[in-house]
């Protein structure tokens, strides 16, 4: 199945040459085809269909996964936000961290306004409240007692389908191999005030966290604070996170944050097979309608002190090994979210909407449905009080 969503475009090229060329002879086109070029055609264009299928429906990345079985334990889950962040974990071991809800309902409260965003983490048990902002980009320092994390806000779901038809593809240099430059510069433009709040806090405990495009600044973030701050992370987790890195920078990513970086992704949801020539890193924990599923634990590249764990109980899939999106694949999505954009903005003003059947390739993305999968897969009923 790998080979097959490998050679997507050479199985267009030569199903649609054999399956036109069979209805020509000569330069004259023929009502009864060449039944054999017919056939082998009409083979390699049902191939490609089905490669596609399995490009678009397949986990996010190129990764391998395995089948998370439920575990018969129910995991304790402190009521506390910060006794969660407290607690040790492993983004190797069994998808049951108290700390990815806490981290959920971060990402989700970030999308409110700030006053009513401050009053939210304030409820969480947060007493001191920062906003980070640069033009349409927003985040939060937020730190309560000894604990301190710092969230990214994503595109709101509403504008995501413009987000993604204008996503660039460029790479910028560091010194541990290539990175997203738009993702990149996006977090230099807002690292200094992210520093300056940093220095000013008594933290033991500093995670880093966002969704979608907040995600993507995240992953920077983390790595900016490990790189030049020299700040040690208890963690990182993300939510339909973008791939942010180049092959180099993603292996150095996974050695240097082993068991300590998670990133989430929602059935379908496009976003974190985007954009072509990056490729994902960290702990894969993928929500499918058969269960869950987890990335296989990756050789560590660079040395690691800490050994990596066995791998979470499952049987491997054929085929789980899927590429993210082509960068054909890519242009087709970003031209058919451009022709939908343009087509609302077309409508005169208080015309509703006509809202097609079809699902959307972001109808997954958003954060609440994020945090809902979560809070089942701990048993949480409701968010903390």
């Amino acid at each position: 199945m790998k080979w097959l969503t490998s050679n997507l475009l050479i199985l267009l090229v030569l199903g649609l040459l054999l399956f036109l060329g069979s209805f020509l002879r000569g330069r004259v086109w023929v009502v009864k085809p060449n039944w054999l070029a017919f056939g082998i055609g009409s083979m390699l264009l049902v191939a490609l269909v089905i490669g596609v299928i399995q490009v678009v429906r397949g986990p996010p990345g190129q990764v391998d996964t395995v089948e998370e079985k439920p575990s018969d334990k129910v995991p304790v889950v402190p009521k506390s936000a910060l006794v969660r962040l407290r607690n040790a974990w492993d983004a190797d071991a069994a998808a049951d961290w108290p700390a990815s809800e806490t981290l959920a309902d971060i990402s989700e409260i970030a999308y409110q306004s700030p006053h009513d965003a401050e009053k939210s983490y304030r409820r969480l048990g947060f007493s001191t409240v920062m906003p980070v902002v640069q033009g349409s980009m927003i985040g939060y320092v937020i730190t309560g007692e000894d604990v301190t994390v710092v969230v990214f806000r994503g595109t709101d779901f509403t504008e995501v389908s413009d987000w993604l038809a204008n996503l660039g593809r460029s790479a910028t240099d560091t010194p541990h191999g290539q990175v997203h430059k738009g993702f990149y510069d996006a977090y230099q433009s807002m690292k200094s005030q992210v520093d300056a709040i940093l220095k000013e806090r008594n933290t033991k405990h500093l995670w880093v966290t966002g969704h979608s495009l907040g995600g993507a600044l995240a992953l920077v973030c983390a790595y900016d604070l490990i790189e030049v701050e020299k700040q040690q992370l208890d963690g990182v987790i993300t939510f339909g996170q973008p791939m942010v890195a180049r092959q180099k920078f993603a292996d150095y990513i996974d050695n240097v944050l082993v068991g300590r970086y998670a990133r989430f992704v929602n059935r379908d949801d496009i976003v974190p097979k985007v954009p072509p020539s990056h490729v994902a890193c960290g702990s894969l924990v993928w929500f499918t309608d058969e269960g869950l599923r987890r990335s296989k634990v990756k050789h560590i590249v660079y040395g690691a002190t800490k050994a990596p764990p066995d791998p979470p109980v499952g049987e491997l899939s054929d085929e789980a090994e899927v590429k993210p999106l082509s960068e054909a694949e890519f242009k087709a999505l970003q031209a058919k979210l451009k022709a939908e954009n343009a087509e609302k903005e077309r409508l005169p003003e208080g015309t509703p909407m006509k809202y097609q059947a079809a699902a959307s390739p972001i109808d997954d993305h958003s954060m609440w449905l994020y945090l809902e999968k979560i809070r089942k897969l701990l048993g949480i009923k409701n968010s903390i009080e």
